[in-house]
């Protein structure tokens, strides 16, 4: 993710209208209001998955700030999207028509960037985190009169599809620097997927045409990989256990993995090396053994582990962490 404005970077008396001007030049261009001497602390990054615009903005401040979009910055630019807002951290209110959610973390909502909008944000406990996924309307498989029927309709993002998408952007954010550009065009359907699977849930059984069998399975794929990554440090994570939480076959799961050019077991075992390849580097995790580290992502044999930590990085996993702690 490449970051766009730090408020850091700005004299505190510039950091107002910094921001200002970051935002006024934003694809979806808003205006910022807040008092003059308010202690702006905001940073934003950008990331271009394909066709979908992924924009993070956090702020570790107490101000009070408002956008808003007029219909003289519509004429302006407007790429006729829709927009999913998610508030990760803090609260945010948004109001369109006549809706005007108050989003807590977790929760998200869709807006219409040809039609005005304003809204609010405030830290919870000096943080906030929100996230917006801008798409051109005709990316998404609904009827435009349906997701305009959603819009600013808030989402609860605790269960199911909508869960799901709040994990996998957390996630995309977490390991942005990690992504090469083939990443990125491969990560565009499978966000795209996951946001028609959110609009359909709400809307019910009429959410227009019905998913392909392709993007229902990519669904179900990034379903499957988020449930592995938070369970990477289990040692029973097996195929069976993993189909049966999805109440799949284990057939089709090695099928939904082949598709990717992956097998189960090596996806698994990758993810949980690269783990300890983090842990191993973390100065933080100075005085844990390696023997600790390697059980903490699963690896009960050490040897096996160390084994397979050579294979993948080169060095046993003694000699990479000296030579990369500091």
């Amino acid at each position: 993710m490449r970051e766009i404005f730090s408020s850091d970077d700005l004299p505190a008396a510039e950091r107002l209208a910094g921001y200002r001007e970051a935002v006024g030049q934003a694809l979806v261009p808003v205006n910022v209001h807040a008092d003059p001497g308010a202690p702006i602390r905001v940073r934003m990054g950008l990331m271009m998955l394909g066709q979908v615009e992924v924009c993070s903005v956090s702020a570790t401040d107490d101000a009070h700030v408002e956008i808003s979009r007029p219909r003289r910055l519509i004429r302006r630019s407007d790429p006729e999207a829709f927009r999913l807002l998610l508030a990760l951290r803090g609260r945010i209110q948004m109001t369109q028509g006549d809706r005007s959610p108050r989003l807590t973390p977790g929760q998200m909502a869709f807006y219409d960037t040809s039609r005005p909008f304003h809204g609010s944000r405030r830290t919870i406990n000096g943080r906030l985190h929100l996230v917006t996924l801008t798409v051109s309307r005709g990316l998404l498989p609904v009827a435009d009169n349906l997701v305009k029927s959603m819009i600013a309709a808030p989402i609860a993002g605790r269960h199911g599809v909508a869960a799901l998408m709040v994990d996998v952007v957390d996630r995309l954010l977490t390991d942005a620097t990690r992504y090469t550009a083939a990443d990125a065009s491969r990560l565009a359907p499978v966000v795209l997927d996951l946001m028609t699977a959110v609009l359909s849930h709400e809307l019910g059984d009429d959410a227009g045409r019905p998913a392909s069998p392709e993007s229902r399975r990519r669904v179900l794929h990034t379903s499957i990989q988020a449930f592995v990554q938070q369970r990477l440090g289990d040692p029973g994570l097996t195929p069976r256990s993993i189909a049966a939480a999805h109440h799949i076959s284990v057939r089709l799961l090695h099928q939904l993995y082949q598709e990717q050019g992956e097998t189960v077991a090596g996806s698994i075992r990758a993810a949980r090396l690269e783990r300890c390849r983090a842990d191993l580097g973390d100065p933080l995790r100075a005085g844990c053994s390696i023997t600790t580290i390697a059980a903490r992502w699963g690896f009960t044999d050490y040897a096996h582990f160390s084994k397979l930590f050579r294979a993948a990085y080169g060095l046993c996993p003694r000699d990479w962490r000296h030579q990369h702690q500091p």
